[in-house]
Protein backbone atom coordinates (compact mmCIF):
# COMPACT_ATOMS: atom_id res chain seq x y z
CA UNK A 1 0.00 0.00 0.00
CA UNK A 2 1.31 3.49 -0.75
CA UNK A 3 1.81 6.14 1.70
CA UNK A 4 -0.85 8.82 1.86
CA UNK A 5 0.02 12.21 1.73
CA UNK A 6 -1.86 13.00 4.40
CA UNK A 7 -0.51 11.20 6.97
CA UNK A 8 -0.99 7.72 8.64
CA UNK A 9 -4.52 7.94 9.92
CA UNK A 10 -6.36 8.82 5.93
CA UNK A 11 -4.38 4.98 4.66
CA UNK A 12 -7.22 2.70 3.71
CA UNK A 13 -10.36 4.90 4.46
CA UNK A 14 -11.72 5.10 1.34
CA UNK A 15 -12.14 1.35 1.74
CA UNK A 16 -13.92 1.43 4.95
CA UNK A 17 -16.05 4.31 4.71
CA UNK A 18 -19.84 2.81 4.40
CA UNK A 19 -21.55 4.57 1.34
CA UNK A 20 -24.12 6.71 2.49
CA UNK A 21 -27.69 5.77 2.86
CA UNK A 22 -29.93 7.10 -0.08
CA UNK A 23 -31.90 9.78 1.64
CA UNK A 24 -35.13 11.23 0.06
CA UNK A 25 -36.86 14.29 0.85
CA UNK A 26 -40.68 14.49 0.63
CA UNK A 27 -41.41 18.43 -0.94
CA UNK A 28 -45.46 19.99 -0.61
CA UNK A 29 -47.51 19.76 -3.61
CA UNK A 30 -48.33 22.97 -4.86
CA UNK A 31 -51.73 23.68 -4.85
CA UNK A 32 -53.64 25.67 -7.43
CA UNK A 33 -55.18 28.57 -5.24
CA UNK A 34 -58.87 28.94 -4.88
CA UNK A 35 -60.15 31.00 -7.47
CA UNK A 36 -63.18 33.20 -5.94
CA UNK A 37 -65.02 35.61 -8.53
CA UNK A 38 -66.01 39.39 -7.16
CA UNK A 39 -69.19 41.60 -8.73
CA UNK A 40 -70.34 45.15 -8.20
CA UNK A 41 -73.80 45.66 -7.70
CA UNK A 42 -75.45 48.88 -7.61
CA UNK A 43 -78.22 49.39 -4.88
CA UNK A 44 -80.33 51.84 -3.45
CA UNK A 45 -77.80 52.62 -0.94
CA UNK A 46 -74.49 52.66 -2.66
CA UNK A 47 -72.63 49.90 -4.46
CA UNK A 48 -71.83 46.19 -3.28
CA UNK A 49 -69.33 43.78 -3.44
CA UNK A 50 -70.16 40.24 -3.77
CA UNK A 51 -67.55 37.80 -3.80
CA UNK A 52 -69.02 34.25 -5.29
CA UNK A 53 -67.04 31.26 -6.50
CA UNK A 54 -67.23 28.91 -9.01
CA UNK A 55 -70.08 26.86 -7.87
CA UNK A 56 -72.09 29.62 -7.85
CA UNK A 57 -72.01 30.08 -4.27
CA UNK A 58 -71.58 33.69 -2.35
CA UNK A 59 -69.07 33.79 -0.09
CA UNK A 60 -68.60 37.33 1.39
CA UNK A 61 -71.18 40.49 0.89
CA UNK A 62 -69.96 44.06 1.74
CA UNK A 63 -69.88 48.01 0.27
CA UNK A 64 -67.21 48.88 -1.83
CA UNK A 65 -66.32 51.35 0.95
CA UNK A 66 -64.97 48.02 2.83
CA UNK A 67 -62.80 46.62 0.15
CA UNK A 68 -59.96 46.45 1.95
CA UNK A 69 -61.18 45.12 4.83
CA UNK A 70 -63.52 42.30 3.23
CA UNK A 71 -60.14 41.28 1.71
CA UNK A 72 -58.38 40.95 4.86
CA UNK A 73 -60.72 39.26 6.68
CA UNK A 74 -61.05 37.08 3.15
CA UNK A 75 -57.64 35.92 3.80
CA UNK A 76 -58.38 35.09 7.72
CA UNK A 77 -61.11 33.17 6.92
CA UNK A 78 -59.81 30.98 4.21
CA UNK A 79 -55.97 30.83 4.89
CA UNK A 80 -56.38 29.36 8.56
CA UNK A 81 -57.73 26.42 6.90
CA UNK A 82 -54.65 26.26 4.46
CA UNK A 83 -56.41 27.38 1.14
CA UNK A 84 -55.32 30.11 -0.57
CA UNK A 85 -57.28 31.91 -3.05
CA UNK A 86 -56.95 34.80 -5.81
CA UNK A 87 -59.87 37.03 -6.68
CA UNK A 88 -61.20 37.62 -10.68
CA UNK A 89 -63.42 39.75 -11.98
CA UNK A 90 -66.49 38.27 -13.34
CA UNK A 91 -70.72 38.48 -13.06
CA UNK A 92 -72.58 36.43 -10.02
CA UNK A 93 -74.89 34.49 -11.51
CA UNK A 94 -78.21 35.95 -12.48
CA UNK A 95 -80.12 34.06 -9.67
CA UNK A 96 -78.14 36.22 -6.83
CA UNK A 97 -77.78 38.98 -8.88
CA UNK A 98 -81.79 38.56 -8.56
CA UNK A 99 -82.40 38.50 -5.36
CA UNK A 100 -80.29 41.04 -4.04
CA UNK A 101 -82.43 43.06 -6.15
CA UNK A 102 -85.43 42.21 -5.05
CA UNK A 103 -84.47 42.10 -1.53
CA UNK A 104 -83.65 45.83 -2.09
CA UNK A 105 -87.06 46.72 -3.72
CA UNK A 106 -88.45 45.28 -0.66
CA UNK A 107 -88.57 41.65 -0.89
CA UNK A 108 -87.01 40.62 2.78
CA UNK A 109 -87.33 37.19 2.08
CA UNK A 110 -85.55 37.08 -1.39
CA UNK A 111 -82.53 36.52 0.10
CA UNK A 112 -83.05 33.87 1.48
CA UNK A 113 -82.78 31.44 -1.98
CA UNK A 114 -78.89 32.64 -2.44
CA UNK A 115 -76.74 29.65 -1.61
CA UNK A 116 -73.99 30.45 0.52
CA UNK A 117 -70.52 28.63 1.03
CA UNK A 118 -68.35 29.57 4.19
CA UNK A 119 -64.96 28.66 5.65
CA UNK A 120 -64.41 28.69 9.05
CA UNK A 121 -64.06 26.24 11.54
CA UNK A 122 -67.28 23.75 12.12
CA UNK A 123 -68.67 25.92 14.96
CA UNK A 124 -68.60 29.35 12.62
CA UNK A 125 -70.05 27.32 10.38
CA UNK A 126 -73.12 25.88 12.62
CA UNK A 127 -73.43 29.46 13.88
CA UNK A 128 -74.00 31.14 10.74
CA UNK A 129 -76.25 28.50 9.53
CA UNK A 130 -77.96 29.22 12.59
CA UNK A 131 -78.65 32.58 12.14
CA UNK A 132 -79.52 31.92 8.68
CA UNK A 133 -82.60 30.06 10.12
CA UNK A 134 -84.30 33.88 11.72
CA UNK A 135 -87.02 35.09 9.61
CA UNK A 136 -87.06 38.18 8.26
CA UNK A 137 -88.63 40.71 9.92
CA UNK A 138 -87.73 39.52 13.48
CA UNK A 139 -85.33 40.12 15.40
CA UNK A 140 -83.58 37.43 17.73
CA UNK A 141 -81.59 38.22 21.07
CA UNK A 142 -78.55 35.50 21.62
CA UNK A 143 -80.30 34.28 25.05
CA UNK A 144 -83.61 33.79 22.60
CA UNK A 145 -82.13 31.59 20.12
CA UNK A 146 -80.22 29.56 22.44
CA UNK A 147 -83.56 29.04 24.44
CA UNK A 148 -85.47 28.54 21.21
CA UNK A 149 -83.26 24.86 20.54
CA UNK A 150 -80.03 27.44 18.63
CA UNK A 151 -77.70 27.15 21.33
CA UNK A 152 -75.28 28.24 18.82
CA UNK A 153 -76.81 32.03 19.04
CA UNK A 154 -75.41 33.07 22.33
CA UNK A 155 -72.83 36.14 23.52
CA UNK A 156 -70.08 34.11 22.56
CA UNK A 157 -70.63 33.57 19.31
CA UNK A 158 -70.30 37.27 18.43
CA UNK A 159 -66.34 36.75 18.81
CA UNK A 160 -66.82 33.64 15.91
CA UNK A 161 -69.33 35.33 13.42
CA UNK A 162 -67.49 38.71 13.41
CA UNK A 163 -65.10 37.16 11.11
CA UNK A 164 -67.39 36.01 8.63
CA UNK A 165 -66.47 38.05 5.42
CA UNK A 166 -69.04 41.10 4.87
CA UNK A 167 -71.18 40.04 8.16
CA UNK A 168 -70.16 43.69 9.64
CA UNK A 169 -72.61 45.57 7.22
CA UNK A 170 -74.17 43.12 4.05
CA UNK A 171 -74.05 39.96 4.97
CA UNK A 172 -76.64 37.47 4.19
CA UNK A 173 -78.64 37.82 7.11
CA UNK A 174 -78.73 41.42 7.36
CA UNK A 175 -77.02 41.55 11.31
CA UNK A 176 -79.99 43.69 12.07
CA UNK A 177 -82.11 40.50 12.72
CA UNK A 178 -79.65 39.07 15.85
Amino acid sequence: MRPSIFGPWMLGQAEQTPTPALRTMSMPTPVAPQILYVDRLETTIGTLLLIHDREGHMRALDFHDFESRMRRLLRLHYRAEGDDFAIEDRAAPPEIRHAINNYFLGDLFAINSIPVTTGGTSFQREVWAALRTIRAGTTVSYGAGASAGAPEICPCCWLGQRREPGCHRGSVPPRHRY
